[in-house]
């Protein structure tokens, strides 16, 4: 089996398209379709469903692909070795992040990390879902829980502490002590099993918010824009100074960790190392 097969099958699955993944080779698309069928016919099986949408890679697929990345691992090793040198930093990495994480954390670094490594691009995997790292559909994700399961390393970043916030021109209105009843409310219901939010808001706040949504960046952009209050992680303290806790006599929800993820054999690989460390140095400039 040979290293330019696996190569060209590691870009197909990351981009889920023979043209996005002979762009990123700088090869013709026809020679990416020709790489794959020869390794499928090496194989026995079909790596990838043709559809209208893009493709859809098979079990078979997903059962090379760690063994695939950890040979791209090992040939980058290699190579590294080899040459002497560092190799540059280029490629796609796909980091799994919340939506309103990747909005208020991410993209404002994102071109300074582009200046530093121009040859580095991002697939942004927005969503309230877990990816499935195991089966390769992210290379970093940025989680709310350490994970248990697979051949991953993890790296705790952060703790975000919960309280209910507000601007502080919203709360010039009232008067101390604070009282729930007080308040118009902003709750989250997100239609997901356990969210701590939307269960606080259930347990607590016995009226009907003035509005509910199922985004968290939602919420917390109607809490800046004056409508009401809500419990929310105090990261948006250190994004929008104008935002405060409001002292109420009721229990907060206990404080988050955030956990960095990857597959053991990508954590090494040039282009996934240097943004481990700079989301590593980004959470540790929070908190």
């Amino acid at each position: 089996m040979n290293w330019t097969g696996i190569r060209y099958f590691l870009a197909s699955m990351r981009t889920k398209s023979f043209n996005q993944a002979a762009d990123s080779l700088l090869v013709k698309q026809s020679t990416v379709s020709r790489q794959i069928a020869s390794l499928e016919e090496e194989l026995g099986g079909s790596l990838f469903h043709r559809t209208s949408r893009g493709l859809v890679p098979t079990e078979l697929a997903y059962t090379l692909l760690p063994h695939a990345e950890a040979a791209e691992h090992h040939v980058i090793q290699m190579e590294m070795i080899s040459k002497g040198v560092v190799q540059n930093v280029s490629g796609v990495v796909r980091i799994a992040v919340v939506p309103s994480m990747a909005r208020e954390l991410l993209l404002p670094v994102l071109p300074l990390w582009r200046e530093k490594y121009p040859e580095l691009r991002f697939d942004l995997i927005a969503s309230v879902h877990s990816s499935d790292m195991i089966r390769g559909e992210a290379d970093i994700a940025i989680r709310f829980f350490r994970p248990a399961q697979g051949d991953l390393v993890v790296k705790k970043v952060a703790t975000l502490s919960q309280g209910v916030m507000a601007t502080r021109q919203y709360l010039e209105a009232f008067s101390q002590p604070y009282t729930p009843e007080l308040f118009d409310w902003i709750a989250l219901d997100m239609k997901l099993p356990d969210v701590p939010e939307s269960r606080w808001y259930e347990t607590y706040i016995h009226k009907e918010p003035v509005l509910r949504t199922n985004d968290y960046s939602t919420m917390v952009e109607a809490v800046r824009r004056g409508l009401g209050v809500a419990m929310m992680s105090r990261i948006t303290k250190h994004l929008d100074p104008m935002l405060e806790d409001v002292a109420l006599s009721l229990p907060v929800l206990p404080a988050q960790e955030v956990w960095l993820v990857t597959q053991r054999t990508l954590r090494d690989v040039p282009r996934v190392n240097v943004v481990w460390r700079a989301l590593q140095d980004l959470f540790s400039g929070f908190f």
